[in-house]
């Protein structure tokens, strides 16, 4: 790309859906911080240095305390909210208008009050002129200098809705299709792992269906989990040493490779997916 991983996008035509776009993304994106060194962290850089790294997708967890959305993965406080990511998003977006960030939102607490979850994030969102709220996949030229919203969660009213259909992981495989909006969505996000030869097959697999999908089919392709034999089992790390490295080497063999979701992700591994659109 001409540029900086800022600015990445801008080299990309107007007419390109979003689907047809090799997108670097981050998993878990707020999660920053871990519980005594052992489970919650998935990212050393937080979002605002995500986003300048080239990062275009977003995956923010929250709970309901109070009347505030706050960032969490699992039991662990992230130490953020949903109206810091906001603001967060105008300011870069604002800076570098020729951008678009795909936010998928998941409400990561079971026993929270899905009518209130959306309620609470329906508001924050109707005060900000930022975000792209419609049930449909867009061309880039409709959404520069906007967040495009993916509701990962129950009882949505806006954005569009992928809650009914995520599968959980079976018998180490989690590959499946989600039909919304005259689009469909393949996603691979297979995160209990019996080993890491698992997840790469599966995972190497999606980037090569991304490379010949067509352009009504949007493809997110996780490369994060966890070993289940491991200590602790939600730990990151030990998958995302192995991933990394190999994801960086082999994306450069494909032509497309869809949206691409990394733990601990770096320019560098940005540059590796969003290269592919050059």
């Amino acid at each position: 790309s001409k540029g900086s991983s800022s600015d990445w996008m801008k080299d990309v035509p107007d007419t390109s859906l979003l689907s047809e776009i090799s997108i670097p993304g981050s998993h878990d994106s707020g999660a920053v911080y871990s519980l005594g060194d052992l489970t919650g962290k998935c990212q050393d850089a937080n979002i605002a240095s995500q986003l300048t790294y080239g990062v275009r997708f977003l995956d923010v967890r929250l709970k309901i305390v109070g009347n505030d959305l706050k960032v969490c993965h699992g039991i662990v406080d992230e130490r953020d909210d949903f109206p810091n990511i906001i603001t967060i998003l105008e300011e870069f977006l604002l800076a570098h208008p020729t951008e678009t960030v795909l936010v998928s939102i998941k409400d990561e607490i079971s026993g929270d009050d899905p009518i209130q979850f959306d309620k609470l994030l329906t508001d924050l969102i109707s005060k900000s002129a930022t975000f792209f709220t419609e049930d449909r996949i867009p061309k880039l030229g409709e959404v520069r200098g906007k967040a495009v919203l993916l509701s990962r969660y129950e009882n949505n009213s806006l954005g569009i809705p992928l809650y009914k259909g995520w599968m959980e992981p079976s018998e180490n495989k989690n590959t499946f299709e989600i039909k919304q909006g005259g689009s469909i969505f393949h996603i691979q996000d297979n995160y209990r792992l019996e080993n890491v030869d698992i997840k790469w097959t599966e995972f190497a697999e999606c980037l090569s269906f991304a490379n010949d999908a067509t352009s009504d089919v949007l493809t997110l392709n996780f490369a994060s989990g966890y070993l289940t034999s491991g200590f602790p089992m939600s730990y990151s790390v030990p998958v995302a040493k192995h991933m990394n490295p190999l994801i960086e080497r082999e994306s450069v063999n494909h032509k497309k490779v869809g949206t691409v979701i990394m733990d601990f992700v770096t320019e560098g591994l940005c540059k590796a997916i969003y290269g592919r659109n050059f």
